[in-house]
């Protein structure tokens, strides 16, 4: 399984004009030099917020986001930026990074692909340790994206909390 949706609902009006302060100190993605899976040094038109992993903002959206599921796993927080017809190329998320959840903020129509399906969602809980990419269309893809990090953290541990909270509601 890759991917599970959500039917979470973020502040996303707050979320985006935050990320409009955010984004003119954005820059391309610079590929760290053990990911010998991207072909590039810089990823044109990638932009990840590098800066906010413990953006006090965004961690308490994230945490609101946590604490609803009653999950106690690490995480950061990032926003994430696909300008418009551009690609992040095909890739799998290096450790310490397992799962994320995405939460869509602008540019819904391209999807997430990944070698079996591609999956168009607004928020969702990703295996990013499967390759995945996104091959964007004319609009800038905006994501507000909690990372779940740590060694006993899997797609699977993750999933089964949203699970538990969503059956016994």
């Amino acid at each position: 399984m890759n991917i599970l949706e959500i039917k979470y609902q973020f502040p996303k009006q707050k979320l985006l004009e935050y990320f409009h302060q955010c984004y003119p100190d954005m820059t391309d993605y610079v590929v760290p030099k053990d990911f010998e899976w991207f072909d590039v040094d810089v990823v044109d038109g990638f932009k990840v917020d590098e800066t906010r992993h413990f953006d006090a903002k965004l961690n308490a959206f994230a945490q609101e986001f946590a604490d609803f599921y009653n999950i106690q796993d690490k995480f950061i927080t990032q926003f994430l930026v696909v300008e418009p017809n551009k690609t992040l190329p095909w890739h799998a998320d290096g450790k310490p990074a397992s799962c994320c959840v995405n939460s869509l903020l602008t540019g819904g129509t391209a999807p997430i692909e990944f070698r079996q399906k591609s999956y168009q969602y607004d928020t969702a809980l990703l295996n990013i340790r499967n390759e995945h990419r996104v091959v964007n269309g004319p609009d800038m893809r905006v994501m507000f994206r909690i990372v779940f990090y740590e060694e006993t953290t899997t797609f699977k541990t993750i999933r089964d909390k949203i699970y538990d909270k969503t059956f016994k509601i």
